[in-house]
């Protein structure tokens, strides 16, 4: 959580953009998206809640936010692939499975951090991603 003493800095370096009062959250890092296959998605998150990765293959457009945590994506119809609770040690990887479908194809990708009580939330970045063939 974002605080008086540690302002968002060293591994929170993101700040506090939009002023909640938490950390914004980091997707980390992307593996190698290939078409059948898990890829290993790490988030940098806070120790509780639950972490949700969504997906769009369209992009960035919409607007479609969580009934109750007051948090938003800007991806297109987007999907959510995995969802899984928070480490408690400030990183959450999850490993959702690429759609054959997806081979050649570009997928948009974000993670949405939601606390415990479901009322309030952090989107990540969004990172474009290319899908490999098998």
């Amino acid at each position: 959580m974002c605080d008086d003493l540690d302002l968002c800095v060293g591994e929170d370096a993101l700040g506090d953009v939009n002023g909640s009062g938490v950390c914004d959250l980091a997707l980390a890092s992307v593996g190698t998206a290939v078409a059948g296959s898990s890829v290993a998605v790490t988030v940098a998150a806070p120790v509780s809640g639950t972490v949700f990765l969504v997906v769009s293959t369209v992009g960035a457009g919409g607007n479609t936010c969580h009934p109750t945590a007051n948090v938003c994506t800007p991806l297109e119809n987007p999907i959510v692939a995995t969802s899984r609770p928070a480490d408690f040690d400030g990183t959450t990887t999850l490993r959702p499975m690429v759609p054959v479908v997806a081979a050649g194809s570009h997928l948009w990708v974000q993670a949405i951090w939601v606390s415990a009580d479901g009322l309030s939330g952090e989107p990540s970045d969004v990172v474009e991603v290319d899908v490999a063939s098998p």
